[in-house]
């Protein structure tokens, strides 16, 4: 489960192994040099109940998006399609929500319009102004059908954001893993190496675009991920305490800034085993200090700590 004062953990975390999941029928469109074609696919989509933690929910709709909902070739181009495999696709909790939406938006009446809590729904505010003429027109095309599939995946998405005791209203789960990740610090003894440690981060960082946000959506404006420069700047920020490849960075002349995310860690990598070896020659180093200090001390003596012992 995740941490009570973040949506992630920085362990991934997997699907239980129990059977829970249906073949969902997909098709791709190949473009050859002078034709082109289809082909059909079979992939194993999970069913969710509400109770996914946010990881979780982000793979399960990253899925849901690549095989039904905005891959223009599938087998499922039509609304009612998409809809029955969101159905089939939810049970409990999850499926509660999905027949609510439809209930009040399969059937619209003037008040439908004020019960949309999806802030990214096109022109949302326009939407509400409408006259009654106007406002029975749209509920008959294919942009208010798609806009009823934004609304079941908003909801879906506010009440399992909505389950962590500090993630409810009045939160942003954006700025908060934001300030998560920020506070990540390097370590080769805890994540392995830095490229296991920077695909972590970076995995985590792209799910950032489905973590709520009021303040962007607002505005129209979808959660995003941090940009290259952002990201060399977090990475300054979590190799703080990696003082051994920060001796050996600047011998070259290497400066994080000018150069990309994927630069930097390629470079932290080649000098990855020269920082492993001075690591491990200051962890010899206090061991052989705690060694002479336990000769020279009695037996039920406890040595205070110091601020300047290696860890």
């Amino acid at each position: 489960m995740s941490n009570k004062r973040h949506p992630f953990n920085f362990e991934q975390e997997e699907w239980p192994k129990e059977e829970n999941d249906i073949n969902v029928l997909g098709m791709e469109l190949i473009i050859g040099s002078s034709s082109t074609s289809t082909v059909s696919y079979t992939v194993k989509m999970r069913i969710i109940d509400g109770s996914e933690s946010p990881e979780l929910w982000c793979k399960f709709l990253e899925s849901l998006d690549q095989h039904v909902l905005e891959n223009d070739y599938n087998c499922f181009p039509k609304f009612q399609n998409k809809i029955d495999i969101i159905k089939h696709l939810t049970k409990g909790e999850a499926r509660r929500i999905v027949d609510e939406t439809l209930l009040s938006a399969l059937d619209p009446t003037e008040n439908t319009r004020y019960d949309y809590e999806c802030w990214l729904t096109e022109f949302r505010d326009d939407k509400n102004l409408m006259d009654q003429e106007d406002w029975n027109s749209y509920t008959k095309t294919e942009e208010y059908k798609n806009d009823i599939i934004l609304e079941i995946i908003f909801k879906l998405r506010s009440y399992i954001f909505g389950t962590i005791p500090t993630l409810g209203i009045g939160c942003n789960p954006l700025q908060k893993h934001r300030i998560w990740l920020r506070s990540l610090r390097f370590d080769p003894t805890i994540h392995g190496s830095i490229r296991t440690f920077s695909s972590r981060c970076l995995r985590l960082n792209h799910y950032s675009r489905f973590c709520p946000t009021r303040h962007t959506e607002k505005r129209g404006e979808e959660p995003r991920p941090l940009n290259d420069e952002e990201l060399v700047e977090l990475l300054d920020v979590q190799l703080s305490d990696a003082k051994e490849y920060l001796k050996i960075l600047p011998k070259n002349g290497w400066d994080l800034y000018r150069h990309t995310y994927e630069e930097n860690i390629t470079r932290l990598e080649e000098i990855e085993s020269s920082a492993l070896t001075e690591i491990e020659r200051e962890r010899e180093m206090q061991r052989h200090i705690d060694d002479l200090y336990a000769l020279s001390v009695p037996r039920n003596h406890k040595r205070p700590k110091k601020e300047n012992d290696i860890k």
